[in-house]
């Protein structure tokens, strides 16, 4: 499999999005789902979310879609990567792998379950076409796997979450602390098991969220 090394835009994933989607919404087509939910995390889930790209941001590309392919039945897994592969063969210079479930291995359980229920899929829908619809991951999920990476663009990401929160709800006084955001991710992501962490990794992860909530009041 090559690896996609051609910088994704928002336009750039829309049009790839709208060709994987036709296969796949096709009756005629090999690639034929005819319904098809996927949960989308990473850099293509910021890029995508409407409400997102109203607040400036560093991230204008991404490399790869990420996906949660484990919750998927063995059949529509494969048809899936079939068609993922299609499309990369159908735009020249797209790695085979720009859109992956690579990550799942390292995914904790209660992701997708997070991310299904109605109220996410009310609020952060990012991309429908045919028989397929793609939600962003719960932004408590989002948040809380970012700030165990907290790499390159992650900062950036949860301060945009968080501003974002603030405008939706509208709540918690009109800012966050570090007490809120932590008890706001162990309440949403609580399958992450915080209890059993060691005290070095708890450390860490306050000192990401009070990196992030220095950022948010900067802003």
């Amino acid at each position: 499999m090559t690896t996609n090394t051609l910088p994704l835009t928002r336009p750039m994933l829309e049009t790839l999005l709208k060709y994987l989607c036709d296969l796949l919404s096709d009756p005629a087509s090999p690639y034929h789902i005819p319904a098809l939910l996927l949960v989308i995390h990473g850099g293509a889930a910021m890029l995508l979310h409407p409400s997102y790209q109203t607040i400036p941001t560093s991230r204008q590309s991404t490399l790869d879609v990420d996906y949660l392919a484990q919750p998927l039945p063995p059949g529509v897994r494969s048809t899936l990567t079939r068609a993922i592969a299609e499309t990369a063969r159908a735009f020249p210079g797209l790695g085979a792998d720009w859109m992956n479930a690579d990550a799942d291995v390292a995914l904790p359980p209660g992701v997708w379950e997070g991310s299904t229920h109605a109220g996410n899929l009310g609020k952060n829908m990012i991309f429908e076409r045919g028989a397929v619809r793609m939600v962003s991951v719960a932004p408590g999920w989002a948040v809380g796997l970012k700030l165990m990476r907290y790499e390159k663009y992650d900062a950036g990401d949860v301060v945009v979450i968080l501003l974002n929160g603030l405008r939706v709800q509208g709540g918690r006084g009109g800012r966050w602390t570090r007490e809120i955001v932590e008890a706001w991710v162990r309440g949403e992501c609580a399958t992450m098991g915080y209890e059993g962490w060691p005290e070095w990794k708890v450390a860490e992860m306050r000192v990401r969220i009070g990196d992030a909530v220095r950022l948010v009041e900067e802003w």
